[in-house]
């Protein structure tokens, strides 16, 4: 990370699809020093290691208060962002980190998309502005439906090749690793219903806590019109938070494999669908696509 807070090391990278705290983009990472959840940490590692580099001008005092200073303002702004993607727009409780917690740890229990979980919860308006009962069913349904399925699940949790190493492998693996294991061992015994309700019903009882977290959005003398008003501002600010279209791991796969034979328009259209990527006004299967071997010919 460059002194102005930019990353410069573009090695190995992968993206994250399901919630997983300890996801480690770059497989060489075998300790998960730089997983999604040391990243704050890791950053203020190297903001303690500038400040070694600069000790000559900087007293222990000075970069102590430096440090808190990071510590509060992370916290603030990762808060404050969370709210935004929940559409917690007005009104700002000590309590909103609770519910952004559970809400993080229904998507990592429920191996749940982490995009696709936040968009989702578009669905679901402010209590007193639709059918409260209807949007909250649809919001639930969509959620398990990006649930991963007991196959899907097993495979995220088995550990890599390097720790096949029989009974003799098993003495150096961490007790995360063999936690891991023992729920692959138990999901594989858990047919497809009896995950989607194990998983509904984590998704039910968070559902319930957020929709009560919203009605103290809602002003005492509001009217109809204002929690209408309040809710189109609150799903406008949410879409502009939580994006509809991002990249994957599958689609620049396949994107890079046609482009090396030649074959660009799965660029152009990921391209295309990323200039954009918060609109609800666009279908990815009619985005235009740029033929190239037939611009190439006309240019000639």
């Amino acid at each position: 990370m460059s002194i102005v807070g930019v990353t410069i090391d573009y090695g190995l990278f992968g993206f994250m699809d399901t919630h997983d705290p300890g996801h480690i983009c770059n497989k060489s990472d075998d300790g998960g020093r730089y997983a999604y959840n040391q990243q704050p940490s890791i950053c203020r590692w190297n903001l303690k290691k500038l400040s070694e580099a600069l000790a000559p001008y900087l007293s222990s005092e000075d970069v102590a208060g430096v440090l808190k200073m990071y510590d509060e303002e992370f916290e603030k702004c990762f808060l404050n962002k969370m709210r935004a993607k929940l559409g917690l727009i007005h009104v700002k409780l000590e309590e909103d980190i609770e519910l952004v917690e559970g809400f993080l740890d229904t998507l990592h229990k429920t191996a749940c998309d982490f995009t696709n979980g936040f968009r989702g919860l578009n669905n679901l308006c402010v209590p007193g502005c639709c059918d409260d009962e209807s949007d909250v069913d649809v919001t639930l349904t969509y959620l398990v439906s990006q649930c991963s399925s007991p196959e899907e699940c097993v495979t995220l949790l088995t550990p890599s090749s390097s720790f096949s190493l029989g009974s003799f492998g098993m003495m150096f693996m961490s007790q995360k690793q063999m936690g891991k294991m023992i729920k692959a061992k138990k999901l594989k015994e858990t047919t497809v219903k009896e995950l989607e309700e194990d998983n509904k019903a984590m998704w039910k009882e968070w559902l319930l806590i957020y929709r009560k977290r919203l009605a103290q959005e809602i002003p005492d003398t509001s009217s109809q019109e204002d929690i209408i008003k309040l809710n189109k501002e609150r799903l406008r600010i949410m879409n502009a938070n939580n994006p509809r279209f991002i990249l994957r791991n599958h689609i620049a796969q396949r994107a890079i494999e046609l482009a090396e034979e030649g074959d660009y328009s799965e660029v152009d259209r990921v391209l295309c669908l990323l200039k954009n990527p918060y609109t609800d006004e666009v279908n990815p299967a009619e985005v235009s696509i740029i033929d190239h071997s037939q611009q190439a010919t006309a240019n000639r």
